[in-house]
């Protein structure tokens, strides 16, 4: 079920997902499935808390610290998001930066999951045509 945002929280996360943010399409060979694609939504920050206010916002994804081989630089956090919580967040949101990115992977998320009971399925019968010109605009 989509959860609807206030407009704080709306600005806070449009704010940080164009600044700190990555929006991008997988696109990989699977033997046993043949070509996937992913959207995949995720925000870096060395400040824990601002990514915990993310993830509370969007009431999903998990944090993970990233290891530094400078041990002068501060410690590093990145927070992804499945495609589910990312399906749910980008329509909310109007981007500046990223703007183009969001609505091409919207249309890409639309393709790849289906919506029964709340839950996102995976859509097996997709075309994949359909996905390669998406998946070639998104990164023109």
């Amino acid at each position: 079920m989509e959860s609807k945002i206030t407009q704080y929280e709306k600005g806070f996360l449009e704010g940080l997902i164009d600044g700190e943010g990555c929006l991008c399409i997988a696109h990989s060979i699977d033997k046993r499935d043949g070509e996937i694609f992913r959207v995949e939504l995720s925000i870096s920050n060395t400040n824990l808390k601002l990514l915990k206010k993310a993830q509370k916002i969007i009431k999903g994804g998990s944090i993970q610290k990233l290891i530094r081989k400078n041990k002068k630089h501060k410690d590093c956090f990145l927070l992804r998001f499945n495609s589910s919580a990312t399906k749910n967040i980008l329509p909310q949101l109007s981007l500046i930066v990223k703007e183009h990115k969001r609505k091409i992977a919207i249309k890409i998320l639309k393709i790849l999951l289906k919506r029964r009971g709340g839950f996102g399925t995976w859509n097996k019968n997709y075309k994949k045509s359909e996905l390669k010109k998406y998946y070639k605009e998104f990164y023109e």
